[in-house]
């Protein structure tokens, strides 16, 4: 039943895997990941497998420009909105905004 997860003051910079991070977070509704340095990991599986999944098109999914998925193993439900080096994808309609400026497909 969690809606709301801020952890925008954690430090991940030496963090390798988030596998299933948020998975099964089905009522999330806003996530600020803005300070997660994802420039170390190495498995994203499953990170968001259905999380936002209750109401997805209410959902905002927050990163900054240290959130990356480099040669990292991004599979399925892991982050589907493409923009250079950002591979975001959920399963889902859920907002997910890079610097305040919304990312789209």
């Amino acid at each position: 039943s969690l809606t709301n997860l801020d952890l925008s003051s954690f430090d991940t910079s030496k963090v390798t895997n988030m596998l299933a991070m948020f998975n099964g977070c089905s009522s999330l509704t806003k996530l600020d990941l803005s300070s997660f340095d994802t420039s170390k990991v190495t498995n994203f599986t499953i990170m968001f497998s259905n999380a936002f999944s209750n109401n997805p098109t209410a959902s905002t999914l927050i990163i900054s420009n240290k959130f990356v998925i480099n040669n990292a193993l991004a599979t399925k439900a892991t982050l589907t909105v493409t923009s250079g080096k950002y591979a975001v994808s959920l399963n889902s309609s859920v907002k997910v905004m890079l610097d305040g400026v919304e990312l789209t497909a």
